[in-house]
Order: C-alpha cells, then structure tokens, then sequence
C-alpha cells in the first residue's frame, strides 16, 4: 500500500459514516506492507471483512472477484478495493461482482495507479485512465473521479460511488478538498525520474533559503504548484498550451529572416541561433527547404561565425521562387540544394559524400515530413553524420499536441515526429535529448534537441571492475591497455565537453608501488588553442600526477611519472577540459597504465 493511498482512506473515513459491514477487496499484505498495509484501525466498532484471492497475512477469507463468491446479493454496505484493480485481469467481471454484492445506497471506494511502476503480486495488468473509472463504476451509481499528481500524468486514480444514486454535494465538496488538499507527491506514491528527484533536492534547498530569510512562509509538502515547479526548476519549460496558441494563430508563417520567408516561431528562432553559436558547424544539414528561409538563416550564421561553411538542404520539390531567392542572396555559394525526397538512397549517398568533404562539426535538423514512418527513416539516415557534441534537432514534434486543435489532424495523436523520436532514442543510446533548449516556453521541437554523446564501451567498465592480470613480458607489472575500437566506443573516450565538464569518466587499473602512464591525444574540432589537463588521480581523487597539453589536430604522445603512494590501491586516467567558451571534442588512443 502507498502512502498517499492509505491517508485517502484516514480522509474518507472522516467524511462518511461508513455503511456496514465493510469489506476489503485485495487485503493481502505483501513482503514489507505487513502491519502498514492493515486499515482496519481506521474502521474500529464497524464489521468488517478482508478478502484476497490469495491467503496470507491480513486476509480474513480468500475470494476470487473474478468469478462468483460466496457474498449473497446487496451484502456489503461498503467496498473499498485500493491499489488492487490493476492487478485483476477481467476487471468487467470484477466490477460486476463488486456491484452484485454492494447494497443499495451503499459506498464504492476505488483507487489505482496510472503513472507508476510494474509491480506483480502476482501480475501486473492495466493502467486506469479517470474516464476508464467513469465507465467502469457508471453502471453502480454516478461517479465522482479524482486524480492525483501531474494532470497529465496522474500517478492516482480514485472514484467514490454510491450505489443507485449519487454522493450530496457537501460529500463531493469534503471528498474534492481532501484528495486536493493533500501533496501532489507523496514518497513512493508515484514514478519519478531520477533527475526530478534531483530537482526535488533543489526545491528543498530553495524552501530552506526562503524560510531563512523571511520571504516566504513554508507549509505543506512544498510551496510550488506542480506547473510551477516545473516552469521554474525543471530544465524544460515546455509550455504545450502556449505552443498550441502559437501553432493555431498561424503567425509563424509570417516570419521573415532578413526579409526570406522562414516559417518558425521566434523562441526557436533564438534557440537555433544559440546552438549554432555553441557548436559553430562547419557543415548544417536541413530535411525540408521549403521557401529556403532557414537555409538562408542557417547560412547567415556560418558566414557570422566562420566567414564560410555548408548548407545542405532537400526537398521533395524546389520551386523556382526558391531557388531565386537562395540564387539572389549574399550566401548562395554556401547552400547546395538537393532536390529529391530526403530518405531516397541516392540524395542520402550524395549527402554523405558532399559532407565528408567539409572537415570540423556537423549538425542536422530535420523539417520536412513530420509522419512518423517518414522522420525516423530520416533519423536512421543522417544521424550518424552528426559529429559527437553536436546535435541532431527534430521539428515538429509539437503536433502531438496538435490533434485536437484548429488547423489539427486527428492523426496527429498517433503519427507524429515525437514518437519517432521516442522510438529512435530506445535504439541509440549516444543521443540524449537536451531538454534545456526548451526554455523559452513555446517551441515547436518538444524533445527534439536531441544532442549526441559518446558513451563508455560496457567493456572499459567490465575491465575497471577486475582485478587485472600483468600483461606482456617483465616482473609482474600490472598495466592495461585500452585501444581504439577494440575497447572505447569508436575510439572516442571523452566526446564533447563544455565548460569544466566532461561526458566521459577515468580508467581505473591496478596500482603497485610506481609506474608511467603513457597515451596519445589529438584535438577533432574546435581545437585551436585548447589546452587540455591530464590527471593521474588514486582512488581518493587525490592527482599523483599532472600535464597540461596543446591540443592539435596530429596525435601527441602524453607521458606522466606517477610517483610511490603506498596507500594506493587503484590508479586512473582523468582527462579535464581546461574551461573555454566553445565546446571541443578530442580524442583518446593506445592508453597504457604500468604502475
């Protein structure tokens, strides 16, 4: 039983006279529910009777809702079943018997989860949507259904009925305030990622800094809304109804980029000006020309930024006035047009190789077809030309949001870029989506940013995690070495790194008493005048060692002297970026620790 669960029942039990006799449907307290799991305090002096369709502790007599009890007809004067209806496979059936057995006027209590864990006990079978409960308890009485949590993913769903009739409004206005009143959140009520746990860390902090200096009064769970929690702390702002107005005002086909015709809306505008400003491409390569405006925009940027660079972009069909414009302006030797549909196999081989030509970083934005089949056939396409740190941006991804409204498709609930997105990120896990660009509020690209990162080979892991054997001829030196391929995801050990982080890790080895540590390194894009901090560190992070190192574009050997620490026990490679304003991508080859 969750927590939340059982203070609605304290609340209830307050609110009603309870019916009798009152009956428990799916009792059974399972391994660390027992004792907490047990409600009958709150129903002292009433008969009351727990069932389960298994014996076991706090179950008074075993019944199997799912087909015909003992219970004679209009038995019951109350029913409550909590966090148990998920877990019975012919719920139709089940609710039958819940209403052949209740009495008339008698009382409905039904709570499960929708936004939470499988948790089997002994199988796990739905997920209740509020209008699931309205049609499932409809035929018993008239319905008051309640939800706890995010509205749009509430972890809670609960209905109060009254067999034959229907609760007074005095018993709806008690019932309302008491599920509202309560936290949206309660410890183990619901699912949470782990980065809102995180951020929950972080509302904590803030509570506390406020309460110290008076500006705020703390009570209750937490001082923010659950829309204002998210808007001020979460790293997506994603505002889905403020994207809707924009999509259904169609102001966005207004916009112009110095003078061209673009069709975004301005808070995209700005994040793509900001991700071509961080990354600075070489090479940009858009799905779906359209009126050539953002090849023009993108255009404008590299000229800004490097005084030169590529645009690639395609479509089905260029129109001549497309072709004008891209012809009549400052950047046209810096756009190539492909003509042609972007998943073609011929316009992706032409693509590849018009890329390969072009050294530094590539980033890719797709804007043409926004079917689902169609995007993630163009994700499977271009995704690895996206250099590491970069990103690969899908638009559109808003029309999920967009079924239902003026200028809509109802299709688009189901066919849509975000599920492709969805489907693409369970098969690639060196892209992550950067839901930090979405804070401007509206955008048109819900997790769309998506940015690739070179993540650690299992196999680095695996060998971090044993105790490593010597290798090679000598005296029993203890040495691992890890190259290209063979041990690092395509020879990449850290990928790209911003400020003073990084998204790699160390290489732990085996220590003796003295050793060298000895690699190559060679800066990939945006090297120029890069230094990079080598580190050899122990287990306690202390540095045994250090060199600073001038990245270029050739390898350069790096050898460190690792000095006696007989308090050693592992020794590691740390590679850290020394802090500049562009991100750098560098790479790591033939690592060799003899310690």
């Amino acid at each position: 039983m969750r927590p939340n669960t059982r203070e609605l029942v304290r609340r209830f039990t307050e609110i009603f006279d309870v019916p009798e006799p009152v009956l428990e449907i799916g009792a059974l307290q399972v391994e660390g529910q027992e004792g907490y799991g047990d409600i009958r305090p709150f129903f002292r002096d009433k008969a009351y009777l727990a069932v389960d369709m298994r014996e076991g502790p706090g179950v008074d007599q075993v019944e199997n809702f799912e087909q015909r009890t003992s219970f004679p007809d209009a038995h019951f004067g109350t029913i409550i079943s909590l966090d148990t209806v998920e877990h019975v496979y012919d719920v139709f059936h089940f609710m039958e018997e819940v209403n052949r057995v209740l009495a008339p006027g008698g009382l409905l209590w039904l709570v499960s989860v929708m936004y939470y864990p499988i948790h089997a006990h002994p199988y796990d079978y739905w997920r209740f949507t509020p209008e699931t409960f309205r049609r499932l308890t409809a035929p018993i009485g008239e319905p008051l259904i309640l939800t706890q949590g995010v509205p749009d993913f509430p972890h809670t769903i609960i209905a109060v009925v009254r067999k034959g009739g229907r609760l007074t409004d005095r018993e709806k206005e008690q019932v309302q305030r008491a599920v509202h009143s309560m936290p949206d959140t309660f410890t183990g009520c619901g699912w949470e990622h782990p980065r809102e746990t995180a951020l929950r860390g972080e509302i904590e902090t803030l509570r506390a800094y406020h309460d110290q200096w008076g500006k705020v009064s703390v009570s209750g769970f937490h001082d923010f809304t659950p829309e204002e929690w998210r808007r001020e702390l979460s790293p997506s702002a994603f505002d889905p109804n403020l994207s809707r107005w924009y999509y259904v005002s169609m102001c966005w086909k207004n916009a112009r980029w110095l003078g061209n015709p673009i069709w975004q809306i301005p808070t995209d505008l700005m994040t793509l000006q900001e991700l071509v400003s961080e990354i600075r491409p070489r090479v940009i390569v858009e799905t779906g020309t359209n009126r050539g405006g953002s090849a023009l925009f993108f255009a404008s940027l590299l000229y800004l930024l490097h005084g030169g660079g590529q645009v690639y972009t395609m479509d089905v069909t260029i129109t001549e006035e497309t072709r004008r414009r891209i012809a009549n302006s400052p950047f046209r030797d810096m756009i190539r047009i492909f003509e042609g549909s972007s998943t073609d196999p011929r316009i992706v081989e032409q693509v590849r190789s018009a890329t390969r030509t072009v050294p530094g970083p590539v980033m890719v934005f797709l804007d043409s077809d926004h079917s689902y089949a169609h995007v993630l056939n163009e994700m499977r396409c271009y995704h690895d030309l996206v250099t590491p740190g970069s990103y690969l941006v899908v638009f559109d991804t808003i029309t999920r949001y967009l079924y239902d409204v003026p200028h809509g498709n109802k299709a688009w609930f189901e066919d849509n870029p975000l599920r492709a997105v969805q489907q693409f990120l369970a098969e690639h896990d060196n892209f992550i989506p950067d839901r930090e660009r979405e804070r401007y509020m509206a955008t048109f690209a819900p997790m769309g940013f998506l940015r690739k990162v070179v993540p650690v080979h299992p196999s680095l892991w695996k060998a971090s995690q044993s105790v490593l054997e010597p290798t090679g001829e000598g005296d029993g030196i203890r040495c691992v070495t890890f190259e290209g391929d063979k041990h690092l995801w395509g020879g990449l050990l850290l990928g790209c790194v911003r400020s003073n982080q990084c998204d790699g890790s160390t290489l732990p080895c085996r220590a003796g008493q003295s050793g060298m540590v000895s690699l190559e390194v060679r800066g990939v894009a945006n090297w120029q005048g890069i230094r990079l901090v080598v580190n050899v560190i122990d287990q306690q992070h202390r540095r045994l060692a250090e060199q600073i190192v001038d990245l270029t574009d050739t390898w350069q050997p790096v050898s460190l002297t690792v000095p006696t620490r007989p308090d050693s026990t592992h020794a590691a490679v740390q590679l850290v970026k020394v802090k500049t304003p562009v991100p750098v991508i560098f790479e790591v080859r033939h690592i060799r620790i003899a310690l």
